[in-house]
This record gives structure tokens, sequence and C-alpha cells, in this order.
């Protein structure tokens, strides 16, 4: 009996050297940089519920709540499904509940983007590090749609990459991955008014490299067609406003008159009739005109209706006669919440958080559109350098840099369309996939020998 017992303890020794061989045989060390990675994203995610006061919200997200709660009626400037959403999670798990998945959402986009990119390599859970940074870990503490927009069209576009990349394996797993990039992209469409055309934006971008072109296509038409039954099944048994002056005409108005007063007040320090008060004694409780377009408006809208006309006026004859003043109001308006400057509450809320200059720093920088000009730029010299021969993976090139980068820049060029929004938030989704690609890209370009492409600048 004692024989059999050791003989059997003896056995199960040998299985479990064995398990711990092969674990150590899969398992390299870049999997401890991620288990790392993960560990400082938890600590992040605790660290940031812990420290932050509760009533984190801003106009917006009070009132999503509201509606949520159905103290308010659902409007469309809100997307009904949105709040639906709220509804779903504040029922199963209460209004904190959101935080949670918001966070999860980040979790999972990060796991994803290592999945596409690979595990073994490091810099592939540069997503991690870039979603721990204090600013997009205070973005999941708010309500707003545009962080689940993020991670929807992050996730998107890493499964577009995953089926380019796959496309002479296995036809049926891409059909099957697209069938999930459908349901992604109608959830995009369904979040956000402009929804339709980021999906648009996306799917024309990559088809740039001439891959999965009848299975992209089709896609984005099941996903808007989704979209729209679900959109219309909501309003047939819900009660949902619809919301006034949401044509392209009151919204190119109301575009123009916003970039205007913004020129008048944040470029060139001048006064507007009317609006004399630019320090915004007058709405207590908001932000500064240079520091909200959402203040920009509110003033606009105080105003009588031909002091409004005679706004709209003067700013078409200035951007039409000189067109870059327009683009540099634009490109300027990016920061206003990417910076988190809109956001009414913050930093305030967060004392522990505040690292002064330092905190405000990280802010801007991992908010920074220029992120997006950035990669684009590097595309550009990556592709003088591939045509010297001096970068062999040109696959990667053609298949990602080139079309997460004009996705990127579409995106970006799009707030100048009236039927957009002019928030800035909703290019989160640009900003950090064009960070964490350049963060990819640009480590491996690195990884080459130096010599090799001295030799090729010097052939340029």
């Amino acid at each position: 009996m004692q024989l059999n017992f050791v003989s059997h303890i003896s056995e199960l020794s040998q299985h479990f050297k064995e398990l711990l061989l092969r674990i150590k045989t899969k398992i390299c060390w870049p999997d401890l940089v991620g288990v790392l990675s993960l560990l400082i994203y938890l600590f992040v995610c605790i660290n940031a519920i812990l420290t932050v006061k509760t009533g984190i919200t801003t106009y917006d997200s009070t009132q999503m709540l509201g509606m949520a709660r159905d103290e308010i009626t659902m409007s469309t400037s809100a997307n009904p499904f949105y709040i639906l959403y709220l509804r779903v999670v504040m029922g199963l798990f209460g209004e904190a509940g959101i935080i949670y998945v918001h966070y999860l959402a980040g979790a999972i986009t990060g796991l994803m983007l290592v999945w596409v990119f690979g595990r073994k390599n490091i810099l592939s859970w540069s997503g991690f590090w870039v979603l721990s940074m204090p600013s997009y870990a205070l973005f999941n503490l708010m309500v707003w749609k545009d962080v689940l927009f993020l991670y929807l069209v992050c996730i998107s576009v890493a499964l577009i990459i995953k089926s380019d990349r796959d496309t002479l394996k296995n036809k049926v797993s891409i059909r099957n991955l697209y069938v999930i990039i459908t349901f992604l992209l109608a959830l995009v469409c369904l979040i956000r008014m402009n929804g339709n055309a980021v999906a648009l934006i996306l799917i024309v971008s990559f088809l740039i490299n001439k891959k999965n072109i009848k299975n992209k296509l089709s896609s984005l038409v099941l996903a808007l067609v989704l979209a729209a039954g679900v959109n219309s099944f909501i309003k047939n048994h819900y009660e949902v406003i619809e919301t006034k002056g949401r044509t392209t005409k009151d919204l190119a108005v109301r575009m123009i008159g916003n970039d205007y007063l913004y020129y008048k007040f944040c470029l060139v320090n001048e006064d507007v009739a009317g609006l004399l008060d630019k320090r915004n004694k007058i709405y207590r409780g908001l932000p500064s005109y240079c520091e909200n377009s959402y203040t920009l408006d509110v003033a606009r809208s105080s105003l009588s209706k031909q002091e409004q006309k005679v706004i709209f006026n003067d700013g078409l004859e200035l951007f039409l006669q000189k067109p870059y003043i327009w683009f540099k109001v634009k490109y300027e308006e990016l920061y206003q919440y990417l910076s988190m400057m809109g956001a009414y509450v913050f930093p305030a809320n967060v004392p522990k958080l505040s690292f002064k200059k330092y905190f405000w720093l990280l802010v801007v920088v991992t908010f920074s559109p220029a992120w997006i000009f950035i990669l684009f730029l590097y595309v550009i010299g990556r592709t003088a350098l591939i045509k010297y021969n001096v970068i062999v993976n040109d696959v990667e090139h053609r298949d990602i840099l080139i079309p997460v980068s004009i996705f990127s820049l579409l995106f970006c060029f799009s707030l100048t369309i009236p039927f957009m929004t002019n928030d800035s938030r909703y290019f989160l989704p640009a900003v950090f996939i064009s960070l964490f690609v350049f963060i990819i890209m640009l480590g491996k370009d690195l990884s080459l020998k130096l010599p090799v492409i001295k030799s090729a600048f010097k052939r340029i």
C-alpha cells in the first residue's frame, strides 16, 4: 500500500515537473512584461476608483444619467441605444458598474491589440502602458459615450488588421471574423450620431491595401442596415424626442459661428459685440471660452438672431478668404476635450492624482492630436526608406501603417465637416491608435542595424 502511494506521488511529481518544463519552454520573458503591464493597469484602475471623489460628471454625463434613470425623456442627440445600454448596466451592477465596464473594455482592447501584434513582442503591451496613464485612467470614470466609442473603434481596427494578415490562411475564419467586425461597426454607428461616418472612414482607409475588399464592404453595409434597424425599433417602442437644429445647414451655421468666436476670443484676443465678458463670469460653472466649445455655443445662443447672423456672416467671409485660419482654429479646438480642459470637474476632484505641472504634462502628451500627424509623417519617411530597400517589413507598412495613418488623418479632418460634432472627444480612438501603432512600428524599425539606415540616408 505504501509502495503504491509512494509511486503515485512520484508519478505526480514527474508530471508536475514536465508541466513546469513545458510552461518554461512556451513562456518567454516578454510574457513577464505582459503580466507586469496587466498588474500596473489593474493597480491604476483600483487607485483611480478609490481616489477620485464621487460626482465626477459633466453636463453631458449628468443629462445621460438622468435619461438612463428615466428622469428625463431620451433625445436623439444623446443616442437612445447608449441610454438603454446605461439602463441595463445600472440595472445589473448599479451606476458604479458603468465605470467598471469602461475599465474592463479598456483591458479587452489592450489584450486584443496584444493578440494582433503578438504577445512575444514587448511593445505589443504598450496599449496597457498608454491606458495606464492618468489621462486615460480618468476618462474611464466619465459616463461619456466617447469612452466606449474609443474601445469599439480600436478593437474594430485590430480585427481588420488581423483579417488582412490571415487572408491567405483560412477563408472560413476570415468570414467568421467579419461577422464580429460587422457587429462592432454597428455598435460604433449606434453609440454616436457620427458613428456612420466613422465606420465609413475606417473601412475606406483599409481598402487601400486591396485585401478582403468584398468582406469589408459587406460588413460596412450590413452594419449600417443593422444600426438603422435598431434605431427604428427603439423609436417605435420608446419615447424619444427629436433634437432640433440637427440639419446639415443648422450644424454648419453653428460650427462657423462657434469657430469664429474661438478665433476672435482665443487667437486674436478681440471682443465681440454682445459678448464683452471674455472671462466668462456670466456663465458660472462653465469653462472659459477658450477651453470648451460648449461654452462658446451657450454664449452664441444667448445672442439675438440678428447678432448670430452677423457672427456667421463675418466668420464665413473670413474663413473663405483665409481658409488656413479655419484649419488652425480646428486644430486648436482639438485640444479642448482631448486635454480634459472641457471636463468641468477636472482636475479639482482628483487631489491625489493631480501632480501639478507633471500630471498636466502627462495629460497633454497622451491626448495630443499631434500623434496623428507624427504617425502620418512617419509613414511618409518610412515609405522613402522602403524605396531604398532599408526596411524589409514592407507588408506591415502596406497592410497596417498606411491604412491606420490614413484613417487617423481622415478622422481628424472630419472635424471640418458640418454634420460631425464640434467636440474633439471622439478623436480619442484616432489619437490612441496613432500613438500605439507609432510605438510598435518605431520599436521594430529601431531594431534594424543603424549603419544600414545611415547608408540609405547617404544614398538619398
